[in-house]
């Protein structure tokens, strides 16, 4: 059984947390808008306040991809790996492999909608006499999921890595894991 690597585990600790620090970021740096009346054109139109938060979002969306491919690099996506004992240890790996791939996906996904959501701009101008128009913004909440995500792809990464360095067999033809026959053969009744 093979032994999980200390500066494995922090290298994809960090990637995580710097993930998850910008999608908190991303979330604290959503744009804001405000409706402006124009009084010699006579309408409203919609200010956006210039901010980073898109970029922030590309670089979650950078480490929390550079994560995952470092952990299934490392561990060979658990089917090109080797042999591996049965027991709780494989179990675990394969439950937390397929619930990190849905925490990842989703993630990602929260990133990068977020991100082009927020990039996106209205240049309505509504006249004088008509309502104030609809300046549309990121909803709140979309770099908060994607934080959640990073956070829980964090914690399920680590997870399996160690679950699939323990079930990791170093020798696959030892001892353990064969059934000696020589010494039914000696003891047959039917030996000459």
């Amino acid at each position: 059984m093979g032994k999980p690597s200390t500066g494995l585990v922090c290298l994809i600790f960090l990637f995580h947390l710097i993930a998850f620090g910008l999608a908190v970021g991303a979330e604290t740096r959503r744009t804001t808008v405000t409706w402006e009346y124009d009084s010699v054109g006579q309408y409203y139109f919609c200010k956006y306040k210039l901010d980073i938060a898109s970029g922030l979002a590309a670089g979650g969306f950078i480490f929390n991809l550079l994560s995952l491919v470092v952990i299934m690099g490392v561990t060979r996506c658990f089917c090109c790996g080797g042999p591996y004992d049965s027991g709780a240890s494989r179990s675990c790996a394969i439950v937390s492999l397929a619930l990190l791939w849905l925490c990842f996906l989703i993630a990602e996904a929260c990133f990068l909608a977020g991100a082009n959501r927020n990039q996106m701009r209205t240049n309505t101008e509504f006249f004088k006499g008509t309502l104030i128009p609809d300046c549309e913004t990121i909803s709140k909440g979309v770099f908060a999921a994607a934080a959640a995500f990073t956070f829980f792809s964090g914690i399920l990464s680590e997870v399996y890595y160690i679950c699939t360095t323990k079930s990791r067999l170093d020798n696959p033809q030892g001892p353990a894991r064969t059934v000696g026959m020589t010494t039914f053969s000696q003891q047959s009744p039917y030996s000459l």
